[in-house]
Formats: C-alpha cells, sequence, structure tokens
C-alpha cells in the first residue's frame, strides 16, 4: 500500500487577453460612462464604430482610446494550483495475477479559463489577475482506477 500526496503550481499559462479595459477606477461613474462627447479621432478614423462624430466616455477612457479593444493572444498570464492526496493498493496473487486500485482525491483552480478542453475566450482580468480564479474545467475530485494484470503462463 502507498499513500501520497501531489502538489504543484504552474505560473505563466498562456491565454488570450485583453489588454484595452476600461480602468476600475472609473467604475464610479457609473451611467456617466456611457454618456455620448465628442470623439477626437472624428474624420481620422473613417470606418466602423470611432468613425462616428460622438463616443462613450468608456472608449475616451481606455489605455489606448483609438482602439476598441486589444485581444493579446496567448499572453503567459494565468497560473494553477493542484493539490491531491492519492492511495495505492497492489496485491500479487499465484500464478502470475496482479491486482492494483488506486484512489485519488483533488482540487484543481486556476484563473486560466482557457486551460480546458472547451476553451471559454478571452477574459477581463487586465487589472485583477485572480478576477475568474475557479475552479479548473479539467478538475477531477475524486477518481478511483482498479486494474489488473496475468502474465500468460508461457513464453519469454
Amino acid at each position: 500500500m502507498q499513500v501520497g500526496y501531489v502538489g504543484t503550481r504552474v505560473e505563466h499559462l498562456a491565454q488570450n487577453r485583453f489588454d484595452n479595459q476600461v480602468s476600475p477606477a472609473y467604475l464610479g461613474l457609473g451611467s456617466q460612462l456611457v454618456q455620448q462627447g465628442p470623439n477626437p479621432f472624428y474624420g481620422e478614423i473613417t470606418n466602423g464604430a470611432l468613425s462616428f462624430p460622438t463616443t462613450t466616455r468608456a472608449q475616451l477612457l481606455r489605455p489606448y482610446s483609438q482602439y476598441l479593444q486589444l485581444l493579446m493572444v496567448r499572453v503567459g498570464y494565468g497560473d494553477q494550483h493542484y493539490s491531491g492526496f492519492t492511495t495505492q493498493i497492489q496485491k500479487k496473487f499465484s500464478h502470475g495475477l496482479t491486482f492494483l486500485a488506486g484512489y485519488t482525491i483533488s482540487k484543481n483552480i486556476t484563473n486560466n479559463n482557457e486551460s480546458g478542453v472547451t476553451e471559454t475566450g478571452p477574459q477581463n482580468a487586465l487589472y485583477r489577475a485572480n478576477f475568474s480564479r475557479a475552479l479548473d474545467t479539467n478538475d477531477v475530485p475524486q477518481r478511483f482506477v482498479v486494474s489488473y494484470l496475468y502474465e500468460l503462463p508461457f513464453g519469454a
């Protein structure tokens, strides 16, 4: 019988991230963020949402206000923590039969929502990395596995 603990920490996991978000410091402005005002880029930008004479106050408070959004692809920004306790029992019987059973209880926590097979896309974590910290989509909290091996009574 074996009992063990496994713990890992991974930093700089690649993920997509929006890098042109309004700072949370401005959220206190409330509905003023959606008020229209003069667009300083009118005439310079000739197509798209910023080609009109007015724009929202929130747009002008972005770090790069001449862009609607900046998607930074696969930036090493996320982290992940895994902790697990595992137990394994192995029994060898006569005539080449071996039995193995294992049980693991664990937790996998991440702030990177792209670590799973169902990638959920970019997140607004520019100002607070742990904004979306939660159980990972690949988290398997408990796992029980049974296997056996039988050595054939002939051959090398």
